[in-house]
């Protein structure tokens, strides 16, 4: 028996890289591989696998596999109620939404960083763009906490980086890490009811604050017995800088669970 263990494995993942040069018929591959730590919570009836890959290309993946039992309630076969669908004859599992947040503690070339949100503009058809095809990225810094309360916008094709503005990478620009924003969800918990003042945090999928040893959970210290309001919706209300400083990246995701028959009676990973 070990106790509070993380498993630590490395595995192949593949193509590293390919190309073929139809010029000289010379052709090119690398495998790649990437280092796993990943542990397992069970949390009521579910199981959390928490998994981190670390790629050879500098990449940084997190992954969360859902799985375990699915909450059921009885209902007459064949007629579940509207805010469920039925996975077996007289079983009825609700639909229902996972939602998680990352503390992402950044660091790039030091702890003085910023973060830049990235949209996509399409200027209209005419001299600046004659064509109908070109667009340009638009970069803003999220220069305080209330400014840096984000949500994802596909319209835009809209991602956050964290950057070093004090350090300058091989071209001349500020070194960072990028933010993919791969698993938002749309919320659908309304803000002012209990559940929805206690976790507060998921009414955004970005979250910026300066660094500080005491602002670890999300929803703050202590969740079941608050009034709500606690954590980033209370914490961000003083504005402070984010700005080329020591800052915090809350980055919130997950999963909108409409359940089917194949969830039960133990559900299959979900990612």
């Amino acid at each position: 028996k070990i106790e509070n263990a993380i498993c630590i494995h490395e595995e192949d993942q593949g193509i590293g890289w390919n190309h073929w040069d139809w010029r000289t018929d010379h052709a090119e591959v690398r495998r790649l591989r990437r280092l796993v730590i990943s542990s397992i919570s069970t949390v009521g009836n579910y199981e959390y696998a928490s998994y981190w890959y670390l790629y050879q290309h500098g990449g940084i993946e997190f992954e969360m596999k859902a799985t375990g039992i699915i909450n059921t309630v009885a209902c007459e076969p064949g007629k579940p109620s509207r805010y469920g669908n039925e996975v077996m004859p007289g079983v009825m599992g609700q639909i229902h939404q996972h939602i998680f947040c990352a503390r992402l503690d950044m660091d790039v070339d030091g702890t003085e960083n910023s973060v830049v949100e990235c949209n996509i503009v399409v200027p209209p058809k005419g001299p600046e763009n004659p064509y109908g095809n070109a667009f340009y990225e638009e970069a803003t810094t999220l220069k305080t906490e209330k400014a840096a309360r984000r949500r994802v916008s596909p319209a835009t094709q809209r991602y956050w980086k964290i950057v070093n503005p004090n350090v300058r990478n091989g071209v001349g620009r500020p070194t960072a890490y990028k933010l993919e924003a791969t698993s938002p969800v749309m919320v659908f918990t309304d803000p002012t009811s209990a559940s929805g003042r206690r976790g507060g945090f998921i009414q955004n999928h970005v979250w910026v604050t300066p660094f500080s040893a005491r602002e670890r959970y999300p929803a703050g210290d202590y969740v079941n017995q608050s009034e709500g309001g606690l954590g980033l919706p209370q914490w961000t209300e003083a504005d402070r800088k984010t700005e080329n400083t020591d800052v915090v990246v809350w980055h919130v995701f997950g999963l909108h669970h409409s359940v089917r028959p194949e969830d039960f009676p133990v559900q299959p990973v979900v990612t």
